[in-house]
């Protein structure tokens, strides 16, 4: 498991914050070596971009494409819709990137501050 917290800067609209950082958590990822990925995210408009194999003509199709690209990389990449309260470890890092200055990440350890979190998230999983 890995966790990548990051602040974005100069993004103001919520579709492509949500894109963005899902093509942030494809690039950690593969820099990380991980050969099968199962990426989840709140936005069920994003999730269906990601999923289709049509061009994305829409204002965040270069990103949608350039994550579609990077998905590539991996023997398996899977997108998954979940719902906003089935989220919470992912909102509680935005909370906690707002407070860094710089890329915090995670490998194979224990985030502690999450716990909480990490347990409503689970009671979501089929």
């Amino acid at each position: 498991m890995g966790v990548l917290a990051k602040l974005v800067i100069g993004v103001m609209d919520v579709l492509h914050i949500e894109d963005v950082l899902q093509g942030k958590a494809l690039e950690f990822a593969r820099d990380i070596g991980f050969y099968s990925i199962e990426l989840e995210g709140d936005s069920a408009t994003v999730i269906a971009k990601l999923s289709v194999v049509a061009h994305d003509l829409s204002d965040v199709g270069v990103i949608i494409e350039k994550a579609k690209c990077l998905s590539r990389c991996f023997s398996s990449c899977k997108f998954k819709h979940t719902r906003r309260d089935g989220n919470q470890v992912a909102h509680k890092l935005a909370q906690f990137s707002i407070n860094q200055s710089d890329v915090t990440i995670w490998v194979e350890g224990h985030l502690v501050f999450v716990d909480k979190e990490l347990a409503v998230d689970a009671s979501f999983v089929n």
